[in-house]
This record gives structure tokens, C-alpha cells and sequence, in this order.
């Protein structure tokens, strides 16, 4: 059995247990990456903390609504573009858009993630006393890659891809131009 994971097709063996002990190692390692991922923006925060808090400040008063428009709209654009330019064949005009907007774009969401990541970890893991920043992160990067695990779903996948991946670029996008909307109660 093949099963498609992002790009490349992964082989599954048929026998149950086999493929059951796949599907368990592939979630295992996803966790892990995850984990990862929130430990090094964890770090990050702790290297860039104007950045962080700048970043905090764009997600703690601005309201979701905006965060979505302001994210999901050049998030559709840029894969619009993207995928125009890659049916045109031509290398040169791929590579400037890969520089000139691939590139921002992916530095605007790993800006984002400086304050979405500890946010969802704050919000799921907060109960009584307040979680160390890393468990945050990392608590924020597993709910992430647990969202991941939709990829078996592609529908349902690519909505949430869109939705998380503009969430994250509005916050980067309003971090990096330094406007807030009023908060409202």
C-alpha cells in the first residue's frame, strides 16, 4: 500500500501490524518534530525577545477576525502566484519569486509563530500555576503537529493549513508593519 505524505510517496508493508507500527512511528516522530519546533521557538523567543514581544503585542490586541483577513488573503495570493509562476516553466521568474516572496513570506510566519506558539500552549495547557515559557512552546508546537495528523484528510487538511498558516501570517504581517487595531472587550 502507498501512502502519500506531502510530495513523496511512502510505502506501506500490508501486513496490519506492520502498517499499524508505521502509522504509530509516524506520529511518534511527528511529536517529536513538533516538540522540536516549539523548544526552538522557544529559544528564539528568548534570543529575540523585542521581536517576541512585538509579536506578542500584535496577537494580544488585535482581534481574530483581522488576524484571518489580514493572513488568510495574501496567503491565498502568494499560493495563487506561486502556482501561476510554476506552470509558466520558467526558471528565472521562479527563483525571483521564490526570493522576493516565498522567502518574506516564510520569515512573516515564523514571526507569527513567535507568538502563536506560546499562546495555544498557553491556552491548553494553563490551569492553576503558570507553565515555564519552553512547555508553552512545546506544548503550542505538539497541538500543531497534532493538527498536522490531518493530512491523511486532504480536505479537511488544506482548510486547516490555510486557516492556521494566514492566522500565523497575520500576525507576522501586523508585528512587521507595527499597527494594532483598538482592543476591544
Amino acid at each position: 500500500m502507498t501512502i502519500q505524505v506531502l510530495v513523496a510517496p511512502v510505502v506501506v508493508a500490508q501486513a496490519p501490524g506492520e502498517t499499524l507500527l508505521a502509522v504509530l512511528l509516524y506520529v511518534v516522530l511527528g511529536l517529536l518534530v513538533a516538540a522540536g519546533v516549539g523548544a526552538a521557538v522557544a529559544t528564539l523567543r528568548v534570543i529575540l525577545p523585542g521581536l517576541a514581544n512585538a509579536a506578542d503585542g500584535a496577537l494580544r490586541d488585535t482581534r481574530g477576525r483581522r488576524l484571518f483577513l489580514v493572513g488568510v488573503l495574501p496567503l491565498l495570493g502568494v499560493a495563487l502566484l506561486t502556482q501561476l509562476v510554476a506552470q509558466t516553466n520558467q526558471q528565472t521568474l521562479g527563483t525571483l519569486v521564490g526570493v522576493l516572496l516565498l522567502v518574506p513570506t516564510g520569515l512573516l510566519i515564523v514571526l507569527g509563530l513567535l507568538a502563536a506558539l506560546p499562546h495555544l500552549g498557553e491556552r491548553l495547557l494553563e490551569r492553576e500555576r503558570p507553565r515555564s515559557p519552553l512547555a508553552r512552546a512545546v506544548g503550542g508546537g505538539v497541538a500543531l503537529g497534532l493538527a498536522a495528523t490531518t493530512m491523511w484528510m486532504p480536505p479537511f487538511f488544506a482548510l486547516l493549513l490555510l486557516l492556521l498558516g494566514g492566522w500565523l501570517l497575520g500576525i507576522g504581517l501586523l508585528t512587521a508593519l507595527g499597527r494594532r487595531s483598538p482592543v476591544v472587550p
